[in-house]
């Protein structure tokens, strides 16, 4: 990611040589929980399904009921913000999605990522 901001301010400098004395700060954020689903080229496939989206939760709990162990072997709870939960292993995504996308990264990776 910090790549990308070097290039940012390069681009910035390159148009605009006199803003760039002007920066004073700069800040990076993410999106950490969450599944970019991407093919086999790392093209994305279709929007990111991001943390808070509840599509999964039936299934988590299904996998606690059927391994009461769960928690105690992974040592946390079956989270339906995980990224397996939302790409291949969810019953919620499309099984045309999941053949498309061999792969699956954070949101925040992505930012980084081109």
């Amino acid at each position: 990611m910090w790549d990308a901001v070097l290039k940012a301010v390069d681009a910035l400098k390159d148009r605009h040589a006199d803003l760039v004395s002007a920066i004073r700060g700069i800040g990076l954020s993410g999106q950490m929980h969450g599944a970019t689903l991407l093919d086999k080229d790392n093209k994305v496939i279709r929007p990111a399904i991001l943390w808070n989206d509840v599509r999964s939760a039936a299934e988590c709990a299904e996998m606690e009921e059927a391994l009461p162990a769960l928690r105690q072997i992974a040592g946390n709870i079956a989270m339906r913000a995980l990224p397996r939960r939302k790409s291949s292993g969810s019953k919620s995504t499309s099984r045309r999605t999941t053949r498309k996308s061999p792969r699956c990264c954070c949101p925040r990776i992505m930012c980084g990522f081109f």
